[in-house]
C-alpha cells in the first residue's frame, strides 16, 4: 500500500501531459468498468482481538473493483463502485467535476458517499456459535470521502464511438458516526410471488470489540467498456 498510492498518484499527474488532441463532448458516456487495486482499511485492533478470543488470523484477500460511471456534458462524471475484498466490501456513489480532457484522457475530481460493510463467519467469542454458518459477525456504516480518477481511451470500437478504457482510480475516505457490531442470522431467503428477499436479521450489540480505522485510502487500476450515446 505504501508504494502503490505514490505511483498511482504519480501516473494521475502525469497522464494529462502524455496524450494530446482534443475531441468532441459526447452528450452522455457510459463506462463499465473492472480492475484490482488496494486499501489502507485499518482491521488491526480487529484481528488482534479476534486473536486475543482464540481466533486464526485473518485473510483478507486481493481488493477488487466493479463500477459503472456515466459522463453528463462532457463535464460531470456520476459514479457507482463496489470496491471489495473478503470480509469487507463498500459500496459507494460518486459526483465529479471533469479536470482536463485532452482528447483521449479525461480527469475528474469530487466526492462520495457510501457504505462500509464487514461480515465475518466462524469466529469464537463469548456468546457466539463458531460452528453454526447461518451465525455471522457485522458491522455497516457510512463513509464520505474524495475521489480522483483518469480514464484513458487506448483504442476505438467499430464505428459506434464505442472503446475500451483505461482507468486510475485514488479515494481517501472517512468512516462517518458509530461503529457498532452485531452478531446473530437471517432467516432463510424466501419468494413471495413476485421476488426473491433476503430474510430478517436476528442478533444482538456485541460490545469491546475494537472499530476499524476512521481513515483509509483506496487505490486501484481499472480496465473498461464505454460507449456514447
Amino acid at each position: 500500500m505504501k508504494r502503490f498510492v505514490p505511483i498511482t498518484v504519480s501516473i494521475l499527474l502525469l497522464l494529462p501531459f502524455a496524450t494530446r488532441a482534443q475531441q468532441a463532448d459526447n452528450n452522455i458516456t457510459c463506462i463499465i468498468t473492472g480492475g484490482v487495486g488496494t486499501t489502507s482499511l485499518d482491521t488491526k485492533g480487529f484481528d488482534l482481538w479476534a486473536l486475543g478470543s482464540g481466533n486464526s488470523s485473518i485473510r483478507y484477500g486481493l481488493p477488487v473493483n466493479f463500477g459503472l460511471s456515466a459522463a453528463v456534458a462532457g463535464k460531470f462524471l456520476v459514479s457507482l463502485d463496489v470496491d471489495g475484498r473478503k470480509h469487507n466490501t463498500l459500496v459507494d456513489m460518486g459526483a465529479m467535476y471533469r479536470l482536463w480532457n485532452t482528447g483521449r484522457l479525461n480527469g475528474y475530481a469530487g466526492i462520495t458517499l457510501g457504505v462500509l460493510g464487514s461480515k465475518y463467519k466462524h469466529l469464537s467469542f463469548d456468546g457466539s456459535n463458531p460452528y453454526d454458518d447461518g451465525y455471522y459477525l457485522k458491522n455497516e456504516f457510512f463513509t464520505t470521502g474524495i475521489t480522483f480518477r483518469n480514464y484513458l481511451r487506448t483504442f476505438s470500437i467499430g464505428k459506434s464511438g464505442d472503446a475500451l478504457q483505461l482507468g486510475l482510480l485514488l479515494s481517501a475516505n472517512m468512516r462517518v458516526g458509530g461503529n457498532r457490531w452485531k452478531y446473530g442470522y437471517n432467516d432463510p431467503d424466501y419468494y413471495d410471488g413476485q421476488g426473491t428477499y433476503t430474510g430478517e436479521f436476528h442478533g444482538h450489540t456485541v460490545y469491546g470489540i475494537p472499530p476499524v480505522g476512521r481513515y483509509f485510502f483506496n487505490a486501484g487500476i481499472v480496465i473498461g467498456y464505454s460507449f456514447s450515446r
